[in-house]
Order: structure tokens, then sequence, then C-alpha cells
């Protein structure tokens, strides 16, 4: 299984480009000619954004007319008329657009919160192109009950940081009359919440989107082929806009907030307080530095999230990723868009070059520094400590931002400064004092963006540091990097008519720190330099650096007839190459290639079908000792009916590979051959009551290792949806989870009889037989568009039993010595009583007394376990005023883990409810204003 040598290509593919009917090429590029509009502007006329349309500039504009369908007919008329027109004043953009329907009684209208658009409504968006790159632009949003969303479109794709939210106003209005009856969209989109160029007199990019909810259909004013590559520059032209002024975009956002915090406790607990209660102000700022560049700037920034992160149980050694909610980082995150090359085929364990969550994180390493006795200790080490009160988070001491359009450049740079933290310590001897967790820290990273022709090429550069005052001979430098730097560049060309695309990059990473830090990187689970066969890896605890690379390229179809797409792509990740102290990444030690074609009929006229898909994909990788250490091929399609109605499904494969993973630093393992299938089927989107119903199988082959039962795993997950107004929505969705695993890793130690290449150890590992219930209910009832209360609330239940203990018999393979079942070994087990330890039946253990052949002896604990959940979240929110707000947030969290209740998980739902309770109660108020 050694030395099998990196495939020269994966896959070659190529689809001849199909001409589709009803389009033209404009100058043999393959795009279509792009509509123009012109704006009016206003002399001094008042626009009211009412939803009525009835002031008389709106009669002497001109219309956008003739909109085209994207669904489910592409290129075909839209089914329903529309009419867009376009006004201007020297602050901000009016839209209006006229909705004609042939039957009111089929629009759907649903009161949602602010960004919740998902499916089922009818709406309308304008999007505003960035002249500059024609890559990049800003997405408004208004449904037929008045709700807003906006979005910053960025990539030159339909999508991106819907985070994003912009100070502007909308109305929707009902009319009818001998021209016909539907509803009205009017907008006012101030000039302050788009980046443009005031000197420039290049036409900007428009769009006009409209969904019919009813029938599912999608249709634009600039048409967007399905068979055509890119969205933002497939956008209509708006002329007009004359002697623009750069807008004064000056906003302050100051805030007041406060929380408490109710949880049971130790009352010997010095540190403890039954209501924990802390008051908070600061503000956010923005300053436009030019008409397209904008600095953001926080000070005592509240980042008090109103959604929590889910209880995670974790039996493996990689880190969980929760996403990023706190505004300050999210928004304007497209700026920083940088790791990814243009590849429809997923690429495996794609590292994160930017995570944001790092900054102000828990404080990291005071479990680390229990045994720090520095010159300015002020705690007695010879005593024991017996009580903790550390910050939940790193303090942010202040950030900035800047981001936006210079010229034909999309640049982003952010710096943060967090305080050095400090935890509060009682001691067994009544001591008192406090210790390090964190030290003072700095985090910078920038992005700059070029792009030509049209968006067609564009080069890019990114860069980020963390600095740490960690010196050397410092508690910190044994467990955190003093800095760490990343740097790369990327690029993209498309090209023969916009149906192919070039696309890499490459970056570099370099940590530097004290020797125990830099032990600690080459040991983690990104790379296990520890390795005892790996020969081309070696551990130095000496070492005070580590530096490494990451390289990835893709060519793809992209465009071009409306059936074939795809893609082929190269990358390496090195050893030594690391971005976790302000990224995320899985794992280094990486190389290889990934490969998709995908197959799409838009309209295939088939009774009763108005869009199908299928798809195939695959990867191998090696490390780069030569081992093939991954190896899948997946298929699968989608279909959505007349009814909308839609059904998914994936068939995955994986051959048998070696496993470097496995042992957490020790010898090869093979991992068995497996095989997933998963379908979907969703109900129409449109309808008052919606349903969702998932499964998903895996299973391994099984090939005779020995002893090991073949592995195994089944989901199966429901939901439905009812909304018995337009105001009011419920949800329940219960999932169930049971899965068998045979190599869930314990621990290794000492073995003086391990085979070569073991390194001296033993690696024990069990059977994991476990089940999981989640009963997750939810309620959403907006009262307004600018008033919502969001209700969720849902009881996790997780059983685990550890069995079939056992080790690895030799390196690269499967093969096991099953503790008690092979023949000279033996496994007692045992519960611990003040007399001393008893043999008991094996589900009533403490301890296993485990016994090889070799006649040597270990303790394995019992592991068996139960983690009961339950979390409980309402969100009251209120825009008062336009970028104004007010929240009200409840929280409540139980979570007990205890001993194993058994695997009929669904008897255990009751015993949540039992559980110590916390409560947090939060309450912030944010004023908006501009200069």
């Amino acid at each position: 299984m050694r030395r099998i040598p990196l495939l020269a290509l994966v896959c070659a593919f190529a689809a001849a480009a199909q001409p589709s009917e009803g389009t033209s090429d404009a100058g043999g590029t393959g795009a279509l000619a792009a509509p123009t509009l012109t704006a009016l502007r206003l002399d001094g006329e008042g626009v009211r954004v009412d939803g009525r349309l009835d002031e008389p500039a709106w009669t002497r504009a001109q219309p956008a007319r003739d909109f085209v369908q994207l669904e489910p007919t592409p290129g075909a008329p839209a089914t329903e008329r529309t009419e867009a027109f376009v006004l201007y004043d020297r602050a901000a953009l009016y839209v209006g657009v006229r909705c004609y329907v042939s039957d009111p009684s089929t629009l759907v209208r649903r009161l949602v919160r602010r960004d919740d658009f998902g499916e089922g409504s009818d709406r309308v968006y304008v999007e505003v192109g960035s002249p500059a790159d024609g890559r990049t632009a800003y997405s408004f949003g208004v449904n037929l009950a008045g709700v807003q969303q906006d979005v910053v479109l960025y990539g030159d794709r339909n999508g991106g940081d819907i985070t994003w939210d912009a100070v502007w106003d909308s109305a929707v209005g009902r009319f009818a009359g001998p021209e016909g009856q539907g509803y009205a969209v009017e907008l006012r989109i101030p000039f302050s919440q788009l980046r443009y160029d005031a000197a420039s007199d290049v036409p900007w990019q428009f769009q006009i989107q409209r969904d019919v909810a009813a029938t599912g259909e999608t249709s634009y004013w600039a048409p967007i082929p399905p068979e055509a590559d890119g969205y933002v520059s497939r956008f209509g032209l708006l002329h007009g806009l004359r002697d623009l002024r750069a807008p004064r975009r000056v906003e302050v956002v100051p805030y007041v907030s406060a929380r408490a915090t109710r949880a049971p406790g130790d009352a010997a607990d010095p540190f403890y307080a039954e209501t924990d209660a802390s008051p908070s102000v600061g503000f956010d700022a923005s300053v436009g530095i030019t008409s397209g560049l904008t600095l953001t700037a926080t000070a005592n920034p509240d980042f008090g999230q109103v959604e929590q992160d889910p209880a995670e149980v974790n039996l493996t050694d990689f880190e969980i990723r929760f996403p990023e909610r706190r505004p300050f980082f999210v928004e304007g995150l497209d700026a920083f868009a940088f790791g990814w090359t243009r590849a429809s085929a997923y690429v495996t364990e794609q590292p994160e070059f930017f995570y944001s969550r790092r900054i102000g994180r828990s404080p990291q390493t005071f479990g680390s520094l229990y045994s720090y006795a520095g010159d300015d200790a002020a705690w007695d080490t010879d005593d024991d400590v017996a009580y903790v009160d550390a910050p939940e988070q790193t303090t942010i001491l202040g950030a900035a931002k800047l981001s936006g359009q210079a010229g034909a450049w999309t640049v982003g740079a952010l710096t943060a400064v967090t305080s050095p933290e400090e935890a509060a310590v009682a001691t067994l001897g009544g001591g008192r004092g406090v210790r390090p967790v964190e030290p003072l820290a700095s985090y910078s990273v920038g992005r700059a963006r070029r792009a030509w022709n049209g968006g067609r090429t564009g080069v890019g550069v990114f860069g980020s540091a963390v600095l740490r005052d960690a010196p050397d001979g410092s508690a910190f430098s044994l467990v955190t990097p003093t800095d760490a730097a990343v740097l790369g560049l990327d690029a993209e060309h498309t090209f023969a008519g916009r149906e192919w695309s070039v696309s890499a990059l490459v970056a570099g990473s370099n940590v530097r720190g004290g020797a125990g830090a830099i032990a600690r990187l080459q040991r983690s689970s990104r790379r296990y330099y520890q390795r005892t066969d790996a020969d081309y890896l070696a551990l130095d605890p000496t070492r005070t650096a580590l530096a490494g690379y990451r390289a990835e390229a893709t060519l793809a179809k992209v465009g071009g007839g409306r059936h074939w797409r795809g893609a082929v792509t190269l990358s390496a990740t090195s050893p030594g190459f690391e971005t976790n102290d302000l990224g995320y990444q899985l794992r280094a030690d990486w190389v290889g290639a990934d490969w998709r074609v995908n197959y799409s009929e838009p309209s295939p006229g088939i009774g009763g079908v108005q869009r199908l898909s299928a798809y195939v994909y695959g990867g191998q990788y090696l490390n780069y000792g030569g081992d093939v250490v991954y190896n899948r091929v997946n298929t699968g399609g989608s279909v959505r009916f007349s009814n909308l109605w839609t059904l998914s499904s994936v068939v995955a494969v994986r051959p048998t590979y070696v496993n470097d993973r496995l042992t957490r630093g020790g010898p090869l393992a093979l991992r068995p051959a497996d095989y997933s299938a998963s379908a979907t089927l969703r109900t129409s989107p449109a309808k008052p009551v919606r349903f969702t119903a998932s499964v998903a199988h895996r299973q391994e082959f099984g090939d005779g290792n020995l002893g090991v039962e073949p592995e195994w795993t089944r989901r199966v997950r429901l939901g439905v949806t009812a909304r018995p107004s337009a105001t009011l929505e419920l949800s329940l969705e219960p999932s169930w989870t049971s899965g068998f695993n045979t190599d869930q890793y314990l621990f290794a130690d000492d073995d003086p009889n391990a085979p070569d290449g073991f390194g001296g150890q033993r690696y024990v590992f069990a059977d994991l037989r476990s089940e999981q219930l989640e009963l997750l209910a939810g309620v959403d009832w907006a009262f307004s568009p600018d008033l919502t209360l969001q209700v969720s609330a849902g009881p996790t239940v997780e059983g685990y039993r550890f069995s079939g203990f056992r080790q690895l018999a030799a390196r690269e393979t499967y093969d096991f010595v099953r503790f008690g079942e092979t023949a000279g070994t033996s496994l007692v087990p045992v519960v611990e009583t003040p007399d001393g330890d008893v043999v008991v039946p094996f589900e009533e253990a403490d301890w296993f007394l485990a016994t090889d052949a070799h006649g040597e002896s270990f303790w394995i604990a019992d592991r068996d376990f139960t983690f009961l959940g339950l979390r409980g979240n309402a969100v009251l929110r209120w825009q008062w005023r336009p970028g104004s707000e007010l929240f009200f947030v409840w929280q409540q969290t139980r979570d007990d883990y205890v001993d194993l209740r058994g695997l009929d998980v669904a008897d255990d739902v009751p015993d949540v409810f039992g559980g110590e309770v916390r409560n947090v109660f939060q309450l912030k108020a944010t004023y908006w204003f501009g200069l």
C-alpha cells in the first residue's frame, strides 16, 4: 500500500458548447448583448417611498421591460409582466417595480424576519453592480410583505454576504386599474450605502429579478442564460448617472447592553454568584475615506451572540468549526475571501485562511499553565487549585477594518488587538492569586484583488499576521507561537468565449515561537510529525519555527452549452503548512486531485419535471510519503418537479486505503472500503405546510479483517413547517442517528513487546455503538417587517457504549488483538468498592483489566456515557428606526453527562428537563445616525 505514485491526471473532459435557443452572441464573447436603461434625474422633485409610484417623475422615466425567465423555461419570456423605473437625486437612487399578476389569489405573502426570505414568497430584487471590477454588486430584496433583504454579491456569483445590513427604505403597495393588477415595490437606496467612483462616467451595472412563488418562476431584466458563466458581469447597464458627489459616509452606531446570567454553582466557590450581571457600552463607526473605500472601527465592541453554538460531543482529535455571527466581523467578509480556485469539484480538506472567530476566542492556555511558577507568580504553587474564575472570552480592546473599491482594486484590511487575560484562582490552602491565561495579541489580515476585461481576468494577494507577547522563557512560550504569518497569491482567467476558466493560488506560512509551542504544532493532529513509521517526517523538539506551503490549480468548464460543466483541481498542502492562528485547517501533509463532471437540463421537456441535474465527482490524495490516504467516487443528482417538489440523492464509494491518522501519531493502519447512500425529498416551499424527509446509510463492505465487524451508520431526519397565517411559522425537525464504529481510538501506552514500527507503544481501540436523538422545534412570529420574535428549543440525547477493547496488531493492516477473545488474552471487568475491586458483569464495570498475549496487563476505564442537552433561544428584535435596533434575548441551556442510560435514547428525553438550568438574559439597544 506504500509508495504509490500520484496520478498524473485524474480526469480529463471536454464538452462541445451547444448554442442556446433564442440567444445571440455579442462579438463572439459568449455574452448576450446587455440591455440598457437610463436613470431620470430629479430636479427638486420629491419622491415619497410608499409603494404607490404615483409621482409624475415615474411616468417620465424610461421603463425596463421584456423580462426573461431563468426558471422554469430558460430564455422564454416571463409569464407575468414586470416594469421597472429608475430615478436619482444627489443623495439616493430610487427604483420602482410594478409586478403585474393575472390572478392575485396566487400571490404568496409571508411576513418573516429581515434577511430570512427563504423560499415561498413573491419578491423583487434590485441589484446594483460595482463598475470597477464587474464582479461585485449590492442586492436589495423586498418581498410582498415588505420584508427587506440585502446581500453583497462577490466573485461574479449569485451569492455572497447576507449578513451585510445597509440602511435603506422600501415599501410595497397593491394596485389595480385598466392596465392590470398586481403589486408595486418602491426602494430608496442612499448612495452612501454603495461603493463607486463619483468622477467616473462609466455606466453602472444593473439588474432586476422577480420571483413568482406559486410557479417557481424566476425572471430577469438582463437575461441570465443557464449556459452562461458569471452573474454580476451579465447585468444590464444603467446610464444617466451624472454629476454625483462623493457622499459623506460617516455613520456611528453606539450601543448599550446589559447581560445577566443565572446558573447553579458551588456555594463554597468564592467566585460564584447566583446572578452575574455585566453592563456594557461602546460603539461602531464607519467613515467613507473615498467614494469606494470605507473605514470601520469599533470601541469596546459588544460581541454578544443572539444565537448559541450547539453542544457537540467530539470524540475525534479534530477541532469543531462554529460559524461567525459577530456583526463587525461578518459584514464585509467578502473583501477577505481567499483560498479557493474556480472549482466546481469538491476540494478535499481545503484550509480556510481567515477564520475570524480566532479573534476574541476563549482563552486556550489555562490548563497548560497550571504548573507555571514564574518570577511574577502571585500564587502559592505548592497548593492545589480548588476554584478558578476564568474569562469566557478574550477582551477585544479595539478593531478597525478598511474595505471597498480603490479604482480597479477590491481591497480589505482588518486589524484587532486583544488584551492579556488572567484567571483568578483559590487554592485548597486558602491562598488567592491570578494566573495568566492569554497573552496580549494583535491580529491583522489584508486582501487585494484587481480585475480586468470585465471581470474575466483577475489577480490578488492575501496576507495575515498574528503577534503575541509570548517571549522565550515565559509560560506562554510553552504553548502558543509568538508570531504567525501567511502570504498568498491567486489568479483567474476565463477564456474561449467564457466557456473555460483556469485559476490557481499559492500560499506560504511561517510560524515562530518557543520550542514547546512549535513542538505542539509538530505533534498536532494536522501533521503528526512523531509518526513512528514516517521516514519523511521528524519531530524536532528544539525547533523554534515551522514553515510550509499550500498550492491549488483548477481547470474548469464554466460556460458554453446548457448541459455540461466540470473541473479538475490539483492541490498540495505541505506537512509544515499552518494557518490555525488566524485560519481554520484540519490537516496538512496532503497532495492529490479532485474532479467533477456535471450534467444539467434546465428544461427537460418531460411531463411533470421542471429541472434535473446529475454529477459524478471523485478524488485521490497521498501524503508526502507516497501513501494513498484518501480515495473516493461520488455520484448523485436532483430533480425538481412542476409542483415544486425536489428529490436529490447521493451514492459514494471509498475503496480501501491507508489511514495515517487512526493511531494519532502511531503507525499506519488500513481503512476498510465502504459505501454510502442518501436521499432527500422536499415539498413545495410555496404551500402553507411543507415537509422534508432525508435518509442516509453508510456501510463497510467487510473484507474479513481479523475479528472486526463492518462499520455502519444510519440517519433519518424529518421536518415539517406550517404557516397558519402570513405572520406565523411553526416548525418541528426530529432526527435520529445510529452507528457502529470499530476503530474508536482510546489511548496509547508503553508496550515492551510492541511490533516494529510501533515506537514501543500499544494503540488501544474499541467498538463504539452510538445513538443520537434530536427534537428541534421553532416558532417565528413576525408582528411587522420591523418587529419579530423567534423561539427555538429542542432536547438532544446521545448514548455511547464502548466494548470490544483491542489493540492494533500490525502496521498497515486493520488487524487487532481483541482482549478476552484472542488466544492468550483476557479482559476482566471490575467495579471499585471501599473494600477493593470486585469482578462484575461487563455492563456494570468501572474498569477493565486487560492482559495481552505476552502477559502484560493494564487498565482500561469504562467510558460509556449518555449526554443530555437542551438548547433554548428566544430573540425579540425591533428595528425601531432604520439602522437602529432593540434586542431582548433569553437563552437557556441544560447539559449533563451521566452514566449510560442505554441505547434507546427516546426513553431519556424526559430526563433532559431535569438537568441544572443556566439562563442568560440580554438587552441591547443600538442607535444609527449618519453625518
